[in-house]
């Protein structure tokens, strides 16, 4: 049962209508410091999750996805169209740096 939450909840979340996320994903890419060199810097944003629901840890993929899905939004309102990850996952927080790339 516990299995199954775990993969059923990201979905639903996912599936939440005018997530800015949703609306960004096709938009911005994610890609990594190699790929930004021709881009200009529009700024960075801090994004975070619950990486818990309860007492159970949620599936690290998801975390990850709902990071980049809200640092897609940000990215949006930045005027960007990639984001950089920065540094590593951190119980649900993460950095992003903002491109606006050609």
């Amino acid at each position: 049962m516990k299995i199954i939450f775990l993969m059923v909840f990201p979905v639903l979340l996912t599936a939440c209508a005018g997530w800015p996320g949703e609306r960004a994903a096709p938009v911005v890419r994610v890609l990594d410091a190699a790929q930004v060199t021709e881009c200009r810097t529009a700024g960075s944003v801090h994004v975070s999750v619950e990486d818990r629901l309860g007492s159970l840890q949620q599936i690290d993929g998801a975390v990850r996805h709902e990071l980049e899905m809200l640092a897609k939004g940000s990215a949006l309102q930045l005027q960007g169209n990639a984001i950089v990850p920065i540094g590593a996952i951190d119980r649900g927080n993460q950095s992003f740096a903002v491109y606006r790339c050609p």
